[in-house]
Order: structure tokens, then C-alpha cells, then sequence
């Protein structure tokens, strides 16, 4: 089942802590200290990441309740799984994964002059920019016979045609032309609600498309009450000038959400993996302490503050340095590094689902200067 078919449910989760083979288990996991990488993103989603699987696979279940587990097979390596429950109560309002924004699109590698197809949730939209400049967002049918209306054109007039028999939609997705339609009928089919197409809440955000989960009744109030998922320094008033993001990109992958979000709440894997660009595979991997800075509820998601136990003296710009992920359902994923000048570089990263299986990566880097003009390190 899709992550998205349903509310994130309320439930039990347990912390997984793998031990290695011939050291001892600690004493006590103190209440600040956070589980693993991945079981924050576990416990707020749903999912859950099963460390020392036979075969050294690691597979996610969406389970109602965590049991405690403990490996016992003489194959796989020494694991202990020690479990924390979390009683429903305490997660809060459940998250909705429809009465959510979505950032979907780079402006700058959109078409002015003609609809671009989207996905989002399972669904297929229609993104294309109406006579009176605004971007516009509707559910990718035509009310007439369901063709896609991305296959149309946008006119001159500044309206969307349908491909198939020319009907014409404005910006709120009112049909405007039908040209089968008797001059004497005309003006009651324009009026006739069936006949319009879906148009779901739209707005544009530091370059980038953003689309509402759906197109209900409430869709335009609910929207407004609700804000993208940006960094608050962008509009801090006194970071005003020295927060700015970079080059907005976006690319589909195939990976679900699970995984695309799995992989990147998981630090451990950045000093080799990257090798090279942010790290050296041979000298960085380390121990890391991960401790709670906002604790896993449905709606506002978790926050974890990442200390790498270095093997090796720390380099210059790593003194005093603080690491932080941020994750907010529905898809974004805040990677922070901050400095003591208060210089900081945050990788802005969102994982949309657009169907079963894929996901839409879009993103960009925030750059916040320190209060006497200082940089973050490599970017002088």
C-alpha cells in the first residue's frame, strides 16, 4: 500500500540499537539520547528499519505495533534491539497526507507556452501558466471526456484547450468555450459546475511550484491557513540579506518515498558514500551520538542533532561546528551545519511521491552568512 492512501497512523515503534559483536550492551539509553538514524523517521512515518537481517538486507514493514526483538541466529551478526514504546496517545493529530503543500517544480525549467504533466500522491496534474501570469495547477482531465489536458495547448486568450474537442478552461479552471454548444445553450453549459475542470491551490515559493494535495471544496481556505515547508531564515527579518538559496533543481527517481527518505535521514553513510566531495571514506567514518531536538510527533515531524566521534583531530571549520536534520512530513528533509561565526550551509531537500515506486527529488542549498559577512567553510 502506498504511504500516501492513508493518515500517518498512530502507533507503538521500537528504537533499534545495533551492538557489535564482543562489546557489551550499555547500562541505560538515557532519555535524551535518540535511536538510531532511521527510527525517528520510523516512528513518524509508519515505517520501520530492521538492522542485521539475515543476509545483510534491511527491509521496511509498515507495522501497526513494534515488538521487542532479539537476533538469536548464529549466522547473522550480534544484535540487540531494544524497545522504547511510545504509547498512541502521545503522537498527537494525525498527519494528512492531502492537506499538505507540495513543492513539485523549478519554475525556470518550466514551459510558459505549454502545459507540463505532473504527478503527485498517485494522481495526474496538469501544470501551466494562465493569461494573468499565475502558474496554475489542475488534475490532468478534461471534465468532458477525461483526455489528458496536458496533451492541450494554452491559447493566445490566455486559456487551457482541450486537445480533443477545444473546450477552453480559465485560471480557476471555469470552462469558458465550448464550441459544439448552441448560442442559445451556451450560456447555461458555462455555467454547469460539471464542466469545469479541477483546479487545485497553486503558489509560487523561492522559484519553485508548489501544489496543494487536493482540490475539495475547503481546498483554497484549508491551503491559505497552511505554509510551505521553507526555512524559517528566509524570512527572518533580521537574516535579511545573508540568507539566500542557491540553484533550485528538480529530477525524478525511482525509489519510494520510504527509501528515498530512509536513505537520506541516515548520516552514517555520508563520509563514504561521498568520498571526495564532503568527505574521505578511508579517515571520516566514526561513531555518531544522535540526541533528540524536537521528538517524533505525527504532524511536525522530529529533529536530531548529529555528533560525529571523531578517530582523528578535528580540521579547522569542524571546531565548534553543530549538525542537525530536520525532517516535516510530508517530504522535507533539512540537513544543517552551523558555525560559531553563525555562518551556516542547509541542504534543502524534499522527497514528493509522485506514484508507487518514484519519488520527485527537489531541492537547493541555503546559505546563511555570519553577522560580520563570514561564509561558511568552502563557500568564501
Amino acid at each position: 500500500q502506498a504511504p500516501w492512501t492513508s493518515a500517518m497512523p498512530k502507533h507503538h515503534y521500537s528504537e533499534h540499537v545495533q551492538i557489535a559483536p564482543g562489546t557489551a550492551a550499555p547500562a541505560a539509553v538515557s532519555e535524551a539520547s535518540a535511536p538510531s538514524s532511521l527510527a525517528p523517521l520510523a516512528a513518524a512515518t509508519g515505517l520501520v528499519a530492521v538492522v542485521g537481517c539475515k543476509g545483510r538486507h534491511r527491509r521496511s514493514r509498515r507495522l501497526s505495533r513494534m515488538t521487542l526483538q532479539q537476533s538469536t541466529k548464529s549466522e547473522g551478526p550480534s544484535v540487540m534491539v531494544m524497545e522504547r514504546e511510545v504509547e498512541a496517545d502521545t503522537w498527537g493529530e494525525q498527519f494528512n497526507w492531502k492537506k499538505a503543500w507540495y513543492p513539485m517544480a523549478v519554475i525556470e525549467d518550466l514551459d510558459p507556452k505549454r502545459p507540463t504533466k505532473l504527478e503527485l500522491l498517485g494522481e495526474d496534474l496538469v501544470a501551466w501558466k494562465s493569461g494573468d501570469g499565475a502558474w496554475r495547477v489542475f488534475e490532468d482531465r478534461c471534465p468532458h471526456r477525461n483526455v489528458p489536458l496536458s496533451e492541450g495547448r494554452v491559447e493566445s486568450d490566455g486559456t487551457l484547450l482541450c486537445s480533443y474537442h477545444g473546450w477552453h478552461f480559465n485560471g480557476e479552471g471555469k470552462i469558458t468555450a465550448i464550441p459544439q454548444a448552441k448560442t442559445k445553450d451556451l450560456p447555461r453549459l458555462l455555467e454547469n459546475p460539471r464542466a469545469c475542470a479541477a483546479a487545485r491551490p497553486a503558489q509560487v515559493r523561492e522559484g519553485v511550484l508548489w501544489v496543494w494535495g487536493e482540490c475539495s471544496k475547503d481546498a483554497a481556505l484549508e491551503s491559505a491557513l497552511v505554509e510551505p515547508n521553507l526555512p524559517k531564515e528566509l524570512s527572518d527579518p533580521e537574516l535579511e540579506g545573508r540568507a539566500k538559496t542557491s540553484v533550485w533543481s528538480h529530477r525524478d527517481i525511482p525509489y519510494g518515498w520510504e527509501v528515498a527518505m530512509e536513505n537520506v535521514t541516515d548520516p552514517a553513510h555520508v563520509a563514504v558514500s561521498h568520498h571526495n566531495i564532503v568527505a574521505n571514506r578511508y579517515e571520516d567514518p566514526c561513531p555518531i551520538e544522535i540526541d533528540w531536538v524536537r521528538k517524533p510527533s505525527n504532524k511536525d515531524g522530529f529533529k536530531i542533532r548529529i555528533k560525529s566521534l571523531r578517530n582523528r583531530p578535528l580540521k579547522k571549520e569542524e571546531v565548534g561546528m553543530v549538525s542537525t536534520m530536520d525532517f516535516r512530513p510530508p517530504s522535507q528533509m533539512h540537513i544543517k551545519s552551523e558555525f560559531p561565526s553563525g555562518a551556516s550551509i542547509t541542504l534543502l531537500i524534499n522527497f514528493v511521491p509522485t506514484k508507487p515506486g518514484w519519488t520527485r527529488l527537489v531541492g537547493s542549498t541555503m546559505l546563511v552568512s555570519g553577522q560580520n559577512g563570514e561564509k561558511a567553510p568552502g563557500f568564501a
